[in-house]
């Protein structure tokens, strides 16, 4: 393993942050809805997972990954936190005190 910087480290950083992003959106949905996922989270997660994927094809074999890949990574994990975000709603929402209930 080469020692020393890269052109390739802040993309290898991103998507680090991008992997440890989606392991927390997969716990907290396996927190409020158990370990099977929802149409519309599973398939914006898949999503994210392709586009993490090719771009850690990519660095592995060398190459810059296609530019955008972190945007539309981003985009998946987005819609994937809004669909977790109502299951989150759907499952706290009853212990909420009155007051509270802004969001629903």
């Amino acid at each position: 393993m080469p020692v020393g910087l890269t052109p390739f480290d802040d993309d290898l950083w991103q998507l680090r942050l991008a992997a440890s992003e989606l392991a927390a959106l997969q716990t907290d949905w396996a927190r409020v809805a158990g370990p099977a996922a929802g149409h519309d989270f599973r398939r914006s997660l898949n999503r994210a997972r392709g586009a993490l994927d090719d771009a850690r094809a990519a660095l592995d074999a060398g190459r810059a990954p296609e530019p955008g890949w972190r945007e539309r990574a981003g985009e998946h994990m987005r819609a994937a936190r809004r669909a977790l975000v109502r299951r989150q709603l759907a499952h706290y929402a009853p212990w909420w005190p009155a007051e509270r209930r802004y969001l629903g």
